[in-house]
């Protein structure tokens, strides 16, 4: 069944979560919120979240706006690798559990996620802002050409994925 994620993430000045809100509608609207703090100490609807404990950031399932932050965090050099775990919440259910996942470092633009048997290769604008997810997403300008600005890590990073 087709559904609509509406969402608001907030990161620091280092690229980690702070602050998360996800609406999705599909035959009525529910919503989550989350915060976490610098250690990656998450809580939600008025209670702790212990099983995503240490996790830095959020990854929103479906999204590839979500790999920009652990991308500029790490700023890995090319060909350097590290493991990370994210905040994983599911569509459309918004159930929230811990991802293990991978950032590889490719060449300038182009990095290869990998989170148990599932990898996709993603290219990256300047900023790290992810243009192309494996052959599954693309980005795509509404207006003019889709080009990437140098992005403001303090403020919300909002999206709409259909």
């Amino acid at each position: 069944m087709p559904y609509v994620v509406r969402y608001r993430i907030r990161v620091d000045q280092s690229w980690r979560t702070r602050e998360v809100e996800v609406e999705v509608e599909n035959g009525g609207i529910r919503s989550l919120r989350l915060s976490a703090d610098a250690g990656g100490h998450w809580s939600g609807e008025r209670r702790r979240l212990s099983e995503v404990d240490g996790c830095l950031d959020v990854d929103l399932e479906w999204s590839p706006s979500t790999n920009t932050m652990p991308i500029r965090r790490l700023a890995l050099a090319v060909g350097e690798t590290k493991a990370v775990a994210a905040a994983w919440i599911r569509f459309p259910s918004l159930e929230v559990e811990r991802l293990d996942q991978s950032y590889e470092r490719l060449d300038q633009h182009r990095y290869r996620y990998h989170s148990g048997r599932f990898t996709a290769d993603l290219t990256v604008g300047d900023d790290g802002l992810v243009l192309e997810y494996g052959d599954n997403w693309r980005g795509v300008a509404t207006s003019g050409e889709l080009m990437s600005q140098p992005s403001k890590p303090a403020g919300p990073v909002e999206g709409r994925d259909r």
